[in-house]
């Protein structure tokens, strides 16, 4: 839910979940916040106490983040800079062992192994928060494939239409925990109804216009085919993008290969 002072320029938004429940998947990582409220802490802003996570779920949900976006169209080096430093800041006051199993728990853990290695070895090479990750085997993971899809995908992973459009079909390899076969093109021509809704909001009141969504889609996909010729914002290339990502997500173990 969002809310906005034109006047003074301030926008908030409130969301009920650390997730938006998209997809089975995420709806796996909003698991791994329960009992988040009997963890918090309380931190003094100006004067005024403000109830907020506690530095090991703060750091989880930083981690968990960039994995939601990385699933969509990816994320921007920024992301691991906030990660490593956040990290850094609250090293004393984080269980990593405990950090530890509820990634592995999620199978999310070479994924975050790779930021970790990035954090250290590219932004961060004093980091005195690496102690705590001696036993993490960070060397065991090639953090290069990731750094080359951050630094592609701009500042927030959606440096290209072909990698917006591309993220049903990654969603969806997560959610089914398969990358292969038409399923994952299928879903990425014709996606479900929840999420057509964001960018067809008639489709809120009137879900029997999906079809003629759709179609509308598909049209939009054929002029950009025919206006770039093939290049980076045809239908063709997001479909190309959307396999070279989900084997970035059999690389690091997100789904099984």
């Amino acid at each position: 839910m969002a809310y906005q002072d034109k006047d003074k320029r301030l926008y908030i938004e409130v969301h009920k979940t650390p997730f938006t429940p998209d997809s089975p998947y995420l709806d796996r990582l909003n698991d791994c916040f329960l009992g988040a409220h009997d963890r918090a802490v309380t931190q003094q802003i100006c004067g005024t106490e403000f109830l907020t996570l506690g530095p090991e779920d703060h750091l989880l949900y930083l981690l968990l983040h960039a994995l939601k976006h990385f699933l969509y169209s990816g994320f921007g080096i920024r992301q691991i800079c906030d990660i490593g430093l956040y990290a850094e800041a609250y090293r004393t006051e984080i269980n990593w062992d405990s950090l530890r199993a509820r990634l592995e728990n999620i199978g999310a853990m070479d994924f975050v192994r790779a930021i970790f290695r990035i954090a250290g070895e590219q932004l961060l090479p004093e980091s005195r928060a690496a102690k705590y990750l001696a036993d993490w085997d960070l060397t065991g993971v090639d953090p290069e494939p990731l750094l080359a899809d951050v630094m592609e995908g701009g500042i927030y992973g959606s440096a290209t239409m072909s990698r917006l459009h591309s993220s049903n079909m990654t969603l969806r390899a997560a959610s089914t925990q398969s990358g292969h076969g038409p399923s994952a093109v299928l879903y990425s021509l014709f996606p479900p109804l929840e999420s057509m809704q964001g960018k067809y909001p008639c489709l809120k009141k009137i879900p029997v216009l999906l079809p003629a969504a759709w179609l509308h889609r598909q049209l939009g996909y054929l002029w950009e085919l025919i206006r770039h010729r093939g290049r980076s914002n045809s239908a063709l290339t997001s479909i190309r993008v959307g396999n070279e990502r989900i084997r970035l997500l059999e690389q690091y173990n997100i789904i099984k290969s």
